[in-house]
């Protein structure tokens, strides 16, 4: 049985999450009247604008989380991927970290009863394509920034790779030398299945 304190933050942990901004917002001193002050310094056009931008930039991620959870046999409602969509990006710029990305997984469990590893698998997706987008551009920008210092370019793109190949043996080691009745090798191992699976489900 679930104790009193678990069924108190599956039925009030929306409430819980804006107790937890408030908090947040006090500790680092944030005022609303700067952010109204900010808003609406913006004329009509601009706001308009903007709302636009992101209200598109928002249903191509929903879109790509609908079809890659699709792609994953874990398909997800579009009402309730627009609401956690929504959720997920609140939590992250009123927070100093990036919870929105658990919350997405547990709220995506919760409301469509998505495996855990495969929203985290979905997340990895996200999170890799971005940086590989913004790697790709950084890269170009070194040649720009640094021409007159190559050898700042070729050490951090080897210390990058040879981060990520330790990363990788690393999990392999603990996958196979790790407890296969524990709950995170079992996690770990289904998402590296589903990660590993999906070109060749797409």
């Amino acid at each position: 049985m679930e104790s009193s304190f678990t069924t108190l933050i599956k039925g009030y942990w929306l409430l819980f999450f804006f107790i937890i901004v408030f908090i947040f917002m006090a500790i680092f001193r944030i005022s609303f009247s700067d952010i109204w002050m900010a808003v609406s310094s913006l004329r009509l056009w601009q706001f308009a604008l903007l709302l636009f931008i992101y209200l598109l930039i928002s249903l191509f991620q929903i879109i790509s989380r609908k079809y890659l959870l699709h792609s994953l046999f874990s398909p997800s409602k579009f009402k309730n991927l627009v609401f956690i969509h929504f959720s997920s990006m609140a939590a992250h710029y009123s927070t100093p970290a990036k919870i929105g990305f658990p919350l997405a997984v547990y709220l995506l469990n919760k409301f469509d009863n998505v495996p855990y590893s495969s929203g985290t698998t979905m997340i990895l997706i996200e999170l890799i394509v971005s940086t590989t987008i913004c790697g790709i551009i950084a890269f170009i920008g070194t040649f720009f920034y640094f021409t007159s210092n190559t050898k700042v370019s070729v050490l951090s793109f080897s210390y990058l790779f040879i981060f990520g190949l330790l990363a990788f043996y690393g999990m392999r080691v603990f996958l196979k030398k790790g407890n296969e009745n524990s709950r995170a090798y079992l996690f770990i191992k289904n998402v590296m299945k589903l990660f590993l699976t999906l070109p060749y489900i797409i």
